[in-house]
């Protein structure tokens, strides 16, 4: 079988890196919370199987049907380590644009245009996270778009399905920068410290046999919190137009605070 890959192997994996000049990442008014942390340099990720979409990081249906010739059992297992592969995957997800944020991600992410918007590049993205791409543990990379149910992944390596979605959620045009603990790579971040601790920790999950996996070491295991310098990193904020004007002159008085640009939209 082929087109279903076992293989892990993260020297072995590469994608292209992204070519938009602008990278955006949106949120609500009311998550206020998510400038902050990055004003105080800290870029979170989120594991994969916490996102919304249950099928995040793993097989599709069609590609599944490539398995049905295999025996039972190793159909079983090849779907439960891609299953498991995605605890030990963290992703945060930009919206890239050559220009300002499109409208779909305004009324998705943005709060329908009461929220905000940072910018920042690709180039800087991968210049803040620089440490973690040269250990062989992080990817930046687009995201490409699929239906599972008619089309198949050719998966050279389980991390290559990492960086496909399903279609439904194409106009978000995602850039995806990835973490993968599984293997030598992704565990020479063991004991390194992010803002709040530890970046990975060690825990055993009560399996037959019991399995020790490098989860994050942020939010019981589910996030990293990867130390960044925002003043690095962001190149601007900008503010919806139907942000309050006290709310937005927060965010301008924090933004100068850190010596980054800030703008209403």
């Amino acid at each position: 079988m082929p087109k279903v890959s076992l293989k892990r192997k993260t020297d072995e994996f590469s994608i292209a890196f992204p070519t938009s000049p602008s990278l955006w990442k949106l949120a609500r008014a009311d998550e206020l919370y998510k400038l902050d942390t990055l004003l105080e340099g800290g870029l979170y990720m989120a594991r994969l199987d916490q996102f919304k979409d249950p099928r995040e990081g793993a097989l599709g249906r069609k590609t599944k049907s490539l398995l049905d010739k295999a025996p039972a059992y190793e159909k079983r297992y090849i779907i439960r380590e891609y299953k498991n592969a995605r605890r030990q995957s963290f992703a945060s997800c930009w919206h890239r644009n050559d220009k300002d944020p499109s409208e779909y991600v305004w009324d998705e992410f943005g709060g329908k245009h009461n929220g905000f918007a940072i910018r920042t590049a690709p180039q800087k993205l991968r210049m803040a996270v620089g440490s973690v791409i040269a250990c062989g543990a992080g990817y930046i990379g687009d995201v490409t778009y699929k239906n599972h149910d008619k089309q198949e992944n050719r998966l050279r390596n389980i991390l290559d399905a990492h960086f496909v979605v399903r279609d439904d959620f194409r106009d978000e045009e995602e850039v995806r920068f990835l973490i993968h603990t599984f293997g030598s790579h992704g565990q020479m971040l063991y004991g390194q410290e992010g803002p709040k601790g530890q970046l990975l920790r060690w825990r055993k999950r009560r399996t037959t046999p019991p399995v020790h996996e490098c989860v994050g070491g942020y939010r019981r295991g589910t996030a990293i919190l990867l130390g960044v310098d925002p003043k690095e990193f962001i190149e601007e904020i900008v503010v919806g137009k139907l942000v309050p004007r006290a709310l937005f002159e927060d965010i301008e008085r924090k933004a100068s605070n850190a010596g980054i640009l800030c703008r209403r939209e």
